[in-house]
């Protein structure tokens, strides 16, 4: 992306609207909620597990919103889905022996577990990207953590102070 890097909206807010641009291009994001809720009852094994270790860490993110959810949804599932054909081509292999029915010949052919596992990678990635969970990632999001407070709210209860006292 070319450019300078995009500047958190709170930034923004604080600056004042200097390009006397529309206040309506600022979007604030979604509704944020301490967690993504309880895991759907659909995700089994790993899936399961990958959603109660990451849901504690994505809220102390601040990154836990409702509109989110399906995106972590994708990311357990495509986990899950991934590490399952990985395991059957631990057990069997990345090919089969595969035998025309009109002459009997045999020849190797590619398993179906391995487009599937590839596939669900880069799933996984891209869903992780999207959460700030690749280590390419993690320095392009810049998020406060739970514990502190942002910048426009501290701002915003200096000028209160300043205004009342």
């Amino acid at each position: 992306m070319p450019g300078p890097p995009r500047r958190p909206v709170h930034l923004k807010i604080l600056e004042g609207n200097r390009g006397h641009q529309s206040q309506k291009i600022l979007n604030k994001g979604p509704d944020w909620h301490d967690s993504f809720g309880p895991c759907p009852k659909y995700l089994k094994g790993d899936a399961r597990r990958l959603w109660k270790k990451l849901t504690p860490q994505l809220a102390a993110k601040n990154l836990a919103a409702q509109v989110y959810r399906p995106a972590l949804e994708g990311l357990c599932r495509n986990y899950a889905r991934a590490l399952q054909a990985e395991a059957v081509l631990d057990e069997k292999g990345l090919t089969m022996a595969f035998q025309k029915s009109e002459d009997g010949t045999t020849y190797e052919q590619q398993r179906p577990e391995v487009s599937i596992a590839q596939k669900s990678w880069q799933a996984v990635k891209a869903f992780a990207a999207e959460f700030g969970l690749t280590p390419a990632a993690v320095s392009k999001i810049q998020m406060p953590t739970k514990k502190e407070r942002s910048l426009a709210d501290r701002a915003k209860e200096r000028a209160n102070a300043f205004r009342s006292g």
